[in-house]
């Protein structure tokens, strides 16, 4: 490993402090939230976005997957895997930040959308959830839906609006105007990034990404299985009301 920090073991411990840090984010917006206050909320939620892109960058330099060149505001990670090739991230990019958490949060989310693909293209059409009914797994009660997934794409513009008032277009935006159904939709979000990989960095990415891929697949099969006996069930109805 080169660059600046090269013991694997303090990289763990940093993935680690990221990792507490992003709770502690997660709490402060929930604080702010339950007084009102939705816009900072929201801003806070994106740091903490944000902050997990930091965990996982350092677990993957304590891997090997990854490794940090340059100094100071300088710095990026840059992530080596096989086939993709080099990516580099910026240490101190917002955007660059959460790229990171999504990249990861989607290899681990994956195998659940491809179930979920898999299953509305084996069971009967009556018997499928509507899309903003299918969910991802996340914090219990807070699952983020597809919907969600595809709403927040501009979240710089969000974290700003959230924190700030300004004047736009002969109007005063201010943080007032986000509503408690925004908090909720992007804590959903939020939520199920930090599910999706907070083992991975409290663990190891690859053995939390086979052990992922296996809980899919059981997932999987119980599904075809309760629907396979759902569509028994009515077909015994409609035999029954027949006779």
């Amino acid at each position: 490993m080169t660059g600046p920090l090269g013991d694997s073991e303090l990289f763990v411990d940093a993935a680690l402090a990221s990792l507490e840090n992003v709770h502690r984010l997660q709490s402060s917006a929930k604080a702010a939230a339950s007084v009102g206050n939705f816009g900072h909320g929201c801003s806070l939620l994106i740091l903490s976005m944000e902050e997990l892109g930091k965990a996982i960058g350092y677990r993957l330099c304590a891997e090997g997957w990854a490794r940090i060149e340059g100094k100071g505001k300088s710095q990026e990670f840059v992530v080596s895997i096989p086939i993709v090739g080099e990516k580099r991230f910026w240490l101190y990019g917002h955007a660059d930040k959460r790229d990171v958490t999504t990249g990861l949060g989607l290899l681990f989310l994956i195998p659940f959308f491809a179930m979920i693909l898999l299953y509305l293209s084996k069971v009967p059409v009556s018997s499928t959830p509507a899309p903003s009914e299918v969910s991802v797994p996340g914090e219990t009660g807070t699952e983020p839906t597809a919907l969600d997934l595809l709403e927040f794409r501009e979240l710089d513009a969000l974290r700003e609006s959230g924190l700030y008032v300004e004047i736009k277009e002969g109007s005063i935006a201010s943080p007032n105007a986000i509503t408690s159904g925004k908090f909720e939709r992007l804590n959903r979000l939020v939520s199920g990034y930090v599910s999706a990989s907070e083992d991975a960095v409290r663990i190891g990415i690859v053995s939390e990404l086979v052990k992922t891929v296996k809980e899919a697949w059981i997932r999987f099969q119980k599904m075809l299985d309760d629907s396979d006996s759902h569509e028994k069930g009515r077909a015994a109805d409609r035999g029954s009301k027949a006779v």
